[in-house]
Formats: C-alpha cells, sequence, structure tokens
C-alpha cells in the first residue's frame, strides 16, 4: 500500500458483499483514513478498460484474456490495466470537478 504522502487509492467492488467481506472494507477505510490516505470505490462494470485513455473510444468487446488495449480510432497500444488506471480518474468526482459518465 501506499502511505503517508496523502495518495488516493481507487478500488472497485460488488455491492452484493459478504459480512466478512464488508467488514474488511470498514477496516480497510477506517485504517487508511488514519494515515490520511483517501480511498474511493467506483462501479465495478465501468468500462475502464474498454476505454481508450486517449480518445475515449469504447471497445464493444474486450476479452480477460486481452492484456493490451489496442485503440482502433487512433491506433493507441497500452497495457490493459495501465489504461484502466489512468482512465478511472475520469469517474471520480473530487471537489469542483465534473465526472465523464460511463457509456
Amino acid at each position: 500500500m501506499r502511505s503517508s504522502n496523502g495518495s488516493v487509492w481507487t478500488m472497485s467492488y460488488s455491492s452484493d458483499l459478504t459480512n466478512e467481506q464488508r467488514t474488511l472494507l470498514e477496516s480497510m477505510f477506517r485504517v487508511t483514513s488514519e494515515r490520511g490516505v483517501e480511498v474511493r470505490v467506483v462501479d465495478r462494470f465501468l468500462p475502464s478498460s474498454k476505454t481508450c485513455s486517449g480518445c475515449g473510444e469504447v471497445k464493444g468487446h474486450l476479452s480477460l484474456s486481452d492484456r493490451r488495449y489496442s485503440c482502433d480510432a487512433r491506433g493507441l497500444e497500452i497495457d490493459r490495466d495501465l489504461n484502466a488506471a489512468v482512465n478511472l480518474p475520469q469517474w471520480i468526482p473530487t471537489e469542483n470537478q465534473s465526472v465523464r459518465q460511463a457509456s
């Protein structure tokens, strides 16, 4: 985990959590808050992996075995997880910032 520099962590999860999972999340939020780290939760079904971080074009299909994202519109080639990480802040509201809506 990142630590004392005030980093923002993002995660996604299903609303159908078990009691154990919910307890773990609550503990994580408490501990990170105590350490000055902000955790923001996003919908796990946002198309962050399927959306081009360069132009916003959304792919219709991207299987889990596809480890590289390739934009058909602009030709961007990027690691799938890195592409998703670059996209996530676009869907996370901050003070005085509008949020990009998922397509």
